[in-house]
C-alpha cells in the first residue's frame, strides 16, 4: 500500500490497548504459561471498520 489513508498511525502507542486486555493476558500468562489461545477482534460501538481493514493490517 503506496499511501495511506490515514494522516497519522491508526494505533498511536501499546498504551491504547485496554486495561481490561493487559490485565486479562496477565492472567493466562501466568497462570498457564504453556497455553495456546486464539483471539478475536470485537467493536464495541457500531462503527462499521470494514473500509479501513486494508489500511489496519498493513500499519
Amino acid at each position: 500500500m503506496a499511501e495511506s489513508v490515514f494522516a497519522e498511525r491508526i494505533v498511536q502507542n501499546l498504551l491504547d490497548t485496554d486495561f481490561y486486555k493487559l490485565t486479562m493476558m496477565q492472567a493466562v500468562l501466568h497462570n498457564y504459561p504453556n497455553a495456546e489461545v486464539e483471539w478475536e477482534f470485537r467493536c464495541r460501538n457500531a462503527e462499521d471498520l470494514r473500509p479501513y481493514l486494508a489500511e489496519i493490517r498493513y500499519q
